[in-house]
């Protein structure tokens, strides 16, 4: 989460700031267990956040489409130079 400031990026990018408080599987690890440990399946959000993306991943295979595009348009990797910056959608 250090890479992230510790900030819930979802928030981040709706204009708020919040603290991460979990590390969510964009792909979910029931799904693609090797994912598990992969930084590029890995997003820091709040507990609100968190259950918000996964009201969408259940609501309709659309929405959870969608959820994923817009949570991986989020990743950073180790010398990301976007660090300290968030995408705004």
């Amino acid at each position: 989460m250090a890479m992230y400031s510790g900030l819930d990026q979802w928030s981040m990018s709706e204009g708020r700031m919040e603290p991460a408080e979990v590390l969510h599987h964009i792909i979910p690890a029931e799904e693609a267990p090797e994912l598990f440990w992969s930084v590029s399946n890995l997003i820091p959000l709040s507990r609100a956040s968190h259950d918000a993306v996964h009201g969408l991943y259940r609501r309709s295979e659309a929405d959870r489409s969608a959820a994923v595009e817009r949570l991986r348009s989020m990743i950073r990797t180790p010398g990301d130079d976007t660090q300290g910056e968030s995408k705004k959608f």
